[in-house]
């Protein structure tokens, strides 16, 4: 078992108002191939789907909906690059 990490200080800067930062710790009890791949892949997608949005992040009224909805849709996103590259 084998666990990764990653991190990015800067992940998105809104209008030099509001950094948004990305921590993440991958699991590799189930395959550290796995949480290799999620490591050095999932915070490109996360960012991709919040610059998707960034206006409406901008103008939201509900800030945390908006990025638990880009959250989701990433993992989803992930899960489904991991099982094309890696069928079981």
């Amino acid at each position: 078992m084998e666990d990764y990490f990653q991190y990015v200080q800067q992940l998105l800067n809104l209008d030099n108002k509001v950094q948004i930062q990305y921590y993440a710790v991958f699991d590799g009890h189930g395959g550290s191939s796995c949480a290799e791949y999620c490591s050095q892949n999932l915070h490109l997608i996360v960012k991709e789907q919040l610059e998707d949005v960034l206006t409406g992040i901008e103008n939201s009224n509900d800030l945390n909906q908006t990025i638990s909805d880009c959250l989701r849709k990433s993992f989803q996103i992930m899960d489904d690059k991991y099982a094309k590259l890696f069928p079981q």
